[in-house]
């Protein structure tokens, strides 16, 4: 009689041991979500060891080179503060000087590449006393430097190039041209009667094969 009361007692107990169990919490897709290394269901951090992956694949991004959206356009020259100035109308206007040689002067300037001509201008007068010789000369390579004259009355007459070759300017306006470092002059004359030699300058930078900005200095006289 003891042990059939002492069973009874037993198996009560077990049975109240197991009832008191918390259940096993048991998500098989999570379990091998967090097996294979995803993001934290719960969290949405990623799993220890992504945060370096990640901050290297931002470095690499931040390595590379930067893209050129602005493609091939014009060349861009520090010093180049007198554009726009290519072509005759749009020319620089420098003082204006007679056929003295001390009254000539110079100036600076750049051509920004091959397809970038300089155009400058001054009015020279015919004094008294002093010979007419339009000149240009530079000491700058790779550059041509052109000397156009037009007659301020009547027609214009080149009469040679004593230094440099014959050309004629976009505009029409005959004279000469010379590669630098040199010198370019125009011997013309103004055959209205009663005129003198007076004429309308103009002067012409240009780099035909120039690849980069070309800074030059011209000294010019009339």
């Amino acid at each position: 009689m003891r042990v059939a009361v002492s069973l009874v007692a037993l198996i009560g107990t077990l049975t109240f041991a197991c009832a008191g169990e918390a259940p096993v919490d048991v998500d098989p897709v999570r379990d091998a979500a967090r097996e294979s290394g995803d993001a934290d269901e719960d969290t949405g951090e990623p799993p220890p060891g992504d945060e370096d992956a990640a901050a290297d694949a931002g470095a690499e991004t931040s390595d590379a080179a930067p893209t050129d959206t602005a493609g091939d356009g014009p060349l861009v020259c520090e010093g180049s503060e007198s554009e726009p100035n290519n072509s005759l109308p749009s020319a620089v206007s420098l003082k204006d000087i007679d056929d003295c040689d001390s009254s000539g002067g110079s100036f600076k300037g750049v051509v920004a590449g091959a397809t970038d001509p300089d155009f400058w201008h001054f009015t020279g007068s015919d004094k008294l006393g002093c010979v007419v010789d339009p000149t240009a000369s530079t000491k700058t390579s790779g550059v041509r430097v052109c000397v156009f004259v037009s007659c301020s009355a009547g027609t214009t007459s080149i009469k040679s190039c004593p230094k440099g070759t014959p050309a004629t300017s976009p505009g029409g306006v005959n004279g000469c041209c010379s590669d630098g470092p040199g010198e370019v002059e125009v011997e013309h004359t103004c055959p209205l009667p009663g005129a003198d030699d007076g004429a309308d300058v103009y002067l012409r930078v240009d780099a035909p094969t120039a690849t980069a900005c070309v800074p030059y200095e011209i000294t010019y006289h009339f």
